[in-house]
């Protein structure tokens, strides 16, 4: 997140708690982009609604909430997405990587955060000690863990039903490979490496082009419109 950006989300949350009547406290980290946009609004002081305070240097593995498993839980979710398509795409003797698009993606990022439950979220906080972890909740939180780890055979099973795949990687590496953990949060280059390694050259859209991706037809309003009429239909038949 540049500073610029930062500094938008910022002024956007400050106006959203003035007009619901909070005041909130706002954890940081001192990634450069974080500390840009605090600059940009004023400092740490320079909102009236939202109070900034910085996480310790070289914690945030250890007291931000979303490395105690909010994103592994959503990976874990997201990753059972993209399985059950490439399932689905094998049967129809398609090949997953050249019909998947960037709205799939979308749909499944935003289906896996919804998918997260309030009480995995909660002991993620319980982790990260800022809440004390009452002991009736314990076993809420052994309900939580069995659930994600029944997730996790699930998932594991599902990818030793894809074709082509000898040695499947475990579930674990699958959710989080090493690829992914390359890029460090306190790097001040960290945009310049996100863009190094992800970004997409011309060249490579040509390439792309050459090897017969599959390009989905757009939709007509026409279509839609009747689509929608249809399945209004079929809904008021059932």
């Amino acid at each position: 997140m540049t500073g610029l950006i930062m500094e938008e989300y910022l002024r956007w949350l400050d106006n959203k708690m003035r007009g619901e009547g909070r005041k909130v406290l706002l954890l940081l980290d001192n990634f450069s982009g974080h500390e840009l946009g605090v600059q940009l609004v004023g400092g740490l002081e320079g909102l009236n609604n939202v109070r900034i305070e910085w996480l310790p240097p070289n914690t945030t593995s250890h007291w931000q909430p979303l490395d105690q498993g909010i994103i592994a839980s959503f990976k874990l979710q997201y990753r059972r997405f993209w399985v059950h398509y490439m399932l689905q795409t094998y049967e129809k003797d398609k090949d997953p990587n050249k019909t998947v698009n960037l709205l799939k993606t979308i749909q499944w990022s935003r289906a896996a955060w919804e998918g997260l439950s309030a009480e995995m979220i909660q002991r993620c906080w319980w982790k990260y000690t800022i809440f004390k972890k009452l002991e009736p909740q314990d076993k809420a939180q052994d309900k939580i863990q069995a659930d994600e780890y029944a997730d996790r055979e699930d998932l594991q099973a599902i990818i030793a039903r894809l074709p082509y795949i000898q040695n499947p990687l475990p579930v674990d590496e699958f959710i989080n490979p090493p690829q992914e953990r390359i890029v460090e949060d306190e790097d001040s280059d960290i945009f310049e490496q996100v863009v190094e390694r992800y970004g997409v050259s011309e060249d490579d859209i040509v390439d792309m082009a050459e090897d017969g991706v599959v390009q989905e037809e757009d939709i007509s309003v026409f279509k839609a419109i009747e689509a929608l009429e249809t399945l209004k239909l079929f809904e008021i038949q059932q």
